[in-house]
């Protein structure tokens, strides 16, 4: 086990010794070193002193590697596993708060080191959510039930939701006139 990487020790300069970083092995100034070759984890910074945001690293010298990193969720910072991290933790918005897939009605798309995860509504598959006001599931002509663009309803329709994950139910309204 080579954890150090050591020059000089003549008679003229004295043995200097610096961590070997990106070994796997915790030593000296160090406080974060996973053994993972630097361009390909992402986890802990290249000299092996701190680690990159999105990132939880806890250090242990007892193991091996010394450094066990898990992402954080709700950052905003997609890393790791994660395939989404809007930087919300509420159920219902969009990210899942296991940062794992978006919420039904959402699609989540970017994020990474330098900006987060944009979810947006997805209009006319049914799931009214977020800003929707309403969502019938149909793709259809102006004029008919919700607007096609999810804000309202026509008028002469009405629309009505109980269950943000059930399509919005329409019908004429009789007698209005319209």
């Amino acid at each position: 086990m080579v954890t150090w990487n050591c020059t000089g020790g003549n008679l003229t300069s004295p043995t200097l010794c610096q961590p070997i970083c990106k070994d796997g092995y915790l030593v000296g100034n160090e406080t974060c070193d996973d053994g993972l070759p630097y361009q390909t984890d992402w986890r802990c910074n290249s000299n092996c002193i701190g680690n990159f945001n999105g990132w939880d690293c806890i250090s242990d010298v007892q193991t091996f590697p010394n450094t066990i990193c898990t992402e954080i969720c709700g950052d905003g910072i997609v890393v790791g596993t994660e395939t989404c991290d809007d930087g919300i933790l509420n159920d219902g918005e969009g990210c899942k708060t296991n940062c794992k897939e978006a919420y039904l009605g959402w699609n989540c798309t970017g994020g990474d080191s330098v900006s987060s995860t944009i979810c947006v509504e997805i209009c006319d598959d049914g799931y009214k959510v977020g800003t929707e006001l309403c969502d019938d599931l149909i793709v259809h002509p102006d004029w008919v039930g919700c607007y096609n663009n999810c804000t309202g309803n026509w008028d002469g329709w009405n629309c009505t939701n109980t269950d943000n994950y059930q399509p919005t139910s329409c019908i004429e309204i009789c007698g209005d006139g319209i």
